[in-house]
């Protein structure tokens, strides 16, 4: 075909002469697209979705940042000059150069949407579903008298407030973020025992701020006792192999030549000895135990056979300071040594122990008051001891002596009633007596001197009756246990917001409860002299309680918010210091650490968010006062 004879070809709507290459190629586009257009109906359409796609997975990016439960975790760190920047929206942003968490980023908006609440910020929350139960939380950094009335966890005040189930994919992603946190823990008691047994090994406490070694507990080695279940359980076994070698080779009671309070020593020593047996099955632990608790012994030999509050170890001498009103024994000294020394004839078969403190419980109940109540000063020098004035407290000087009781009878396998007797008349006393709220509606306890002030000693109290209401022999079906359970919820978001509503996010040793009168008004602010906190760990305790109980994720929160103020302001060179005023948040730690911070705070944080322990609290385990963990046998 010449291009004389060549066919005129239709293009864009007017005919051309082009070349024959060129006709012929559009010859080809044209019956490529006129028999094959399912084809491309088919590419095109596949384009779309694509697209399409792409768009989605951006806002899915976004809402999934927002929407994970608890927060999210760290899951990258950029060093960005001398500090680091932890990535992936997990509400605890800025770190120092030494690992201390310093910053978290504030709620900035909360927005209702239909029964939703939406709160906005750079933490990237998703919606808190229509029943109200947390799923993602706010990463605060909103301290301060604003949280009185600011605050998103309000509907916990009263305690009747109960939180949806999650389902089984938010839990796992829930308890994913937890070991995440646990891991953090962890890494806050290695910093703290590495320095121990590098500048301190063998003293009772480690200087925090100078890395000394200071013998407050007559020599004992309290620190690294007390911190001997926490290592075996954070799964520090080779620190806890080197502490056990020190202990055989090193501790010997009979070179302790001061007196030693009886109180402490027990439930300290004692008592971490026996949680190390109990854990490990290793019989120095048991054998040392024996041996201390036998010298404890010498403080019973008061004429009424009620203990002395202190003795010496050596010179079979006990005494009572002068301090306290006629040279009496405080309660929860007395009241506190059942749950040890008990333990200890199960697992020694030596029963002088057991008979040793069953007098002094047989004694104290016949002398039990009406409302269940006791003095917290008893004379113990008199044959018949008798109480000393009428000072009543669940703070200093009683709070043990209660939460024994309970403990005593869940140690015994639930069977010696008298406790259970004692706990349920004493937790009835303390909703008729001591048992107040403010005009915000905050509740809280007091003593029956100090009627407008609460102990942060008594932040135990939410665990406690949490696991009086689950042990109940009705259990939760029971009106009492109703009760106990909806105060411990409301016990606990008080103790919570001693701590959140001071500029530290600390809570002062005691605080007084005021009434508000206007939106600037805290509920709190500390007593004129107990501004302090000394890293007491009775609220993580109670959290821990709570949510193995109840499985409220928001339980979980809290303790880590709490945590996060602990980490940016009393973390130390060489461990943590008490924090000496909560209302200023830029003071440094103080040199001292009690042994309790290992042995029950960092415990009680790590155990909070570690979804893999093995606890039982109802049937099989039960904690001593310091946070050993005895085994039910």
């Amino acid at each position: 075909m010449n291009i004389q004879q060549q066919p005129k070809l239709r293009q864009r709507g007017r005919y051309s002469t082009s070349s024959y290459h060129t006709n012929l190629s559009g010859s080809f586009i044209r019956c490529v697209v006129k028999h094959n257009r399912t084809v491309l109906v088919l590419m095109v359409t596949m384009f779309i979705m694509l697209i399409t796609s792409l768009f989605l997975y951006v806002l899915t990016i976004d809402e999934t940042s927002s929407s994970s439960s608890l927060s999210l975790p760290i899951k990258k760190d950029e060093v960005v000059g001398d500090s680091t920047f932890s990535h992936e929206g997990s509400g605890f942003s800025l770190l120092d150069s030494d690992h201390r968490l310093r910053d978290v980023p504030a709620i900035q908006k909360e927005e209702v949407v239909g029964e939703s609440i939406s709160v906005h910020d750079k933490s990237r929350l998703r919606l808190l579903n229509n029943d109200h139960h947390l799923r993602a939380v706010p990463a605060h950094n909103v301290k301060g008298c604003s949280r009185a009335t600011n605050d998103p966890f309000e509907r916990y005040k009263n305690g009747t407030f109960t939180a949806a189930s999650v389902g089984v994919a938010d839990q796992i992603e829930n308890d994913n973020i937890a070991r995440e946190r646990r891991d953090i823990v962890r890494a806050a008691m290695k910093h703290a025992w590495s320095n121990y047994e590098k500048y301190s090994y063998g003293y009772d406490e480690l200087q925090p701020m100078s890395g000394k070694g200071s013998n407050n507990w007559a020599g004992l080695a309290a620190t690294m006792i007390d911190s001997l279940d926490t290592l075996w359980l954070m799964d520090m076994k080779d620190e806890f192999k080197r502490a056990r070698e020190w202990i055989e080779i090193n501790l010997d009671f009979a070179k302790v030549q001061k007196d030693v309070s009886v109180f402490e020593t027990n439930i300290r020593v004692v008592g971490g000895l026996l949680a190390a047996y109990d854990a490990s099955g290793e019989s120095i632990f048991l054998e040392k135990a024996k041996d201390l608790a036998t010298r404890l012994l010498n403080a019973f030999q008061s004429p009424s056979k009620l203990p002395y509050g202190f003795v010496n170890l050596n010179k079979k001498q006990a005494s009572n300071p002068s301090w306290i009103p006629q040279k009496g024994s405080i309660l929860a000294d007395l009241g506190s040594i059942i749950v040890e020394f008990r333990q200890l004839s199960k697992r020694s078969g030596d029963t002088k122990f057991k008979e040793a403190v069953d007098n002094v419980h047989e004694i104290l109940y016949n002398l039990m008051p009406a409302d269940g109540l006791y003095p917290v000063f008893v004379q113990v020098s008199s044959k018949n001891p008798y109480f000393i004035q009428n000072m009543k407290s669940f703070g200093a000087f009683g709070d043990s002596f209660y939460e024994y009781m309970l403990k005593t009878w869940l140690l015994s396998r639930k069977e010696d009633q008298m406790y259970r007797i004692m706990y349920d008349r004493a937790i009835d006393g303390l909703h008729q007596n001591l048992l107040k709220t403010n005009n915000h509606g905050i509740m809280f306890v007091t003593s029956n001197t100090r009627t407008t002030e609460m102990e942060h000693l008594t932040c135990f109290l939410p665990g406690l009756l949490a696991l009086g209401a689950y042990t109940h022999v009705d259990g939760l079906k029971s009106e009492q246990s109703k009760r106990d359970l909806a105060t411990a919820k409301a016990l606990a978001y008080t103790c919570y917001q001693m701590y959140v509503q001071m500029p530290s996010g600390l809570a002062a040793d005691i605080s007084v409860v005021s009434n508000r009168f206007s939106q600037s008004d805290c509920d709190f602010k500390p007593r004129i002299g107990h501004e302090y906190y000394t890293l007491r760990p009775e609220l993580m305790e109670s959290l821990f309680i709570l949510h193995h109980l109840t499985r409220d994720e928001t339980y979980r929160y809290w303790g880590w918010e709490v945590f996060n103020s602990i980490e940016k302001h009393c973390k130390a060179q060489y461990g943590y210091g008490r924090y000496a005023n909560v209302k200023d948040d830029s003071l440094e730690p103080e040199d001292k650490m009690e042994s309790f911070f290992l042995a029950e705070t960092l415990k009680y944080a790590y155990l909070l968010q570690d979804p893999d322990h093995t606890i039982d609290l109802i049937d099989k385990h039960v904690f001593n006062t310091e946070a050993h963990l005895f085994k039910v046998i």
